[in-house]
């Protein structure tokens, strides 16, 4: 978890903090890291019983969202969609919390429902291990095209195969250097 962190910074996360700054943070994660592993999983794990107990869902979604802000704090990484529809859902049934029409959704019943309905959705679609959507929040390389001309064209990072380049550009070269926090 403290290489994540010393990542982030290596391509601009808190980049306003010193090296030195950053390493003792680095030690303090690094010293915390099997505490945030073991409540990670607990919060992930702990979505499967939502439908068990409504105060159960309203503490979990709570720690989602709490959780979901440390990752921006440490990483700079930010689940926005995830964070609004946490705290969407959280609000709601706080709100709504004392009638009848969401009350009855908790029960045993519906929670072993949900159960069998995510294992079976889980079996019969085969979904992503793992996937991860580029934003431009923040980049890590700043990729280039230069035309024969020896104009210069910035690609995104997420259109940088070389048939998408302005007609023309022969080479691509990448710089490993890092933009920092910025969006375009």
């Amino acid at each position: 978890m403290e290489n994540l962190f010393v990542a982030s910074y290596l391509n601009g996360w808190l980049n306003h903090l010193s090296e030195t700054r950053i390493l003792e943070l680095a030690e303090w994660i690094r010293s915390i890291s099997v505490p945030i592993a073991a409540m990670t999983l607990i919060i992930e794990l702990g979505m499967l019983f939502g439908l068990l107990r409504q105060r159960g869902t309203l503490l979990l979604l709570a720690a989602v969202s709490s959780m979901h802000v440390g990752i921006v704090i440490m990483t700079g990484i930010i689940f926005w969609k995830w964070m609004i529809l946490d705290l969407s859902l959280l609000a709601w049934l706080w709100f709504w919390r004392k009638h009848e029409e969401v009350r009855c959704i908790y029960s045993r019943s519906n929670f072993i429902v949900s159960l069998l309905l995510i294992a079976a959705v889980t079996a019969a679609f085969h979904e992503n291990r793992f996937a991860w959507w580029n934003t431009k929040w923040i980049k890590i390389y700043e990729i280039e095209a230069r035309d024969e001309a020896g104009n210069r064209y910035l690609v995104d990072y997420a259109d940088s195969a070389v048939r998408l380049a302005p007609p023309g550009v022969r080479n691509v070269q990448v710089t490993s250097t890092p933009s920092g926090w910025r969006s375009r």
